[in-house]
């Protein structure tokens, strides 16, 4: 290892360090080259996606003592804090592939080490925000939102859905739940409401789902189009019917720019 990378090695050790002592509970983010931080002759022989994984693991050892950090640089991000529960430390490492796609683990630490839980591969993610953690099936226990796409601007931002298995220490991913523009909980009658839109605002969705058993069904979506200066408009409502979302009634009706005005204002609530 030359001087200069020795040099700045030990800058990121002790910025790190520094960092880790001032913080308690309070997240900040570290945006530092690769180069900077890693010395890349030790990764030569893995592939990229492993390679990548074990930097940012790398890290997490140096903050071993440190209640919440925060990392985001070019091969990915961490985040460490007592994210799930207020007992146990957990670590989410979302680790590039070189591609569109990303690499999701957990981590607790017991025994003095971080354990992984769970990880799931090649899910599309993006790092305009940072994951949320919100519990979304209603059960009391946070489960983990990663940021999936975004689309319109920053008009409808969809997610991936990890829901917290706590008593499996464990997670299981929702494939379907990417399809959900802008998703918010609705407690009082344990729905999820979905408010997007596109095409510059001509046309806005409103959609409500909800859990039976362990599937996400779709109850009902309301579209208003607005695309030629002439509203239409439609209500469908669904079942579901052997493990499928399927269209029981749909209703076309006229409407008018304060229905659609209501739902952007209800939207711009949220996001």
């Amino acid at each position: 290892m030359n001087q200069k990378f020795s040099l700045f090695y030990l800058f990121f050790v002790l910025t790190l360090a520094i960092s880790c002592q001032n913080q308690d509970k309070s997240f900040s983010t570290l945006r530092i080259s690769e180069n900077m931080i890693f010395d890349t002759t030790k990764y030569r022989n893995i592939n990229y996606s492993l390679r990548n994984y074990l930097k940012l693991y790398d890290s997490l050892e140096i903050l071993s003592n440190c209640k919440s950090y925060e990392s985001l640089n070019e091969i990915g991000f961490f985040k460490i804090g007592y994210l799930l529960n207020p007992k146990n430390r957990n670590a989410i490492i979302i680790n590039s592939t070189g591609t569109y796609y990303s690499d999701v683990s957990i981590l607790e630490f017991t025994n003095n080490a971080w354990n992984k839980i769970f990880s799931e591969d090649s899910i599309e993610a993006c790092f305009y925000e940072t994951p949320k953690f919100e519990d979304f099936n209603f059960d009391g226990v946070k489960d983990l939102l990663i940021l999936n796409s975004v689309s319109n601007g920053s008009a409808t931002k969809y997610y991936n859905l990890f829901l917290n298995l706590s008593e499996q220490n464990t997670f299981k991913y929702i494939a379907e739940f990417t399809v959900i523009g802008n998703p918010v909980t609705v407690n009082s009658n344990k729905t999820i409401k979905s408010i997007s839109w596109c095409c510059v605002g001509t046309t806005i969705w409103e959609e409500y789902y909800k859990w039976i058993g362990s599937e996400l069904t779709c109850l009902s979506k309301i579209q208003i189009d607005n695309t030629f200066g002439d509203f239409k408009s439609y209500k469908e409502i669904y079942n579901r019917i052997n493990g499928s979302d399927s269209l029981i009634k749909r209703t076309d009706y006229k409407s008018n720019q304060k229905e659609m005005d209501k739902l952007f204002d209800e939207l711009n609530k949220y996001y």
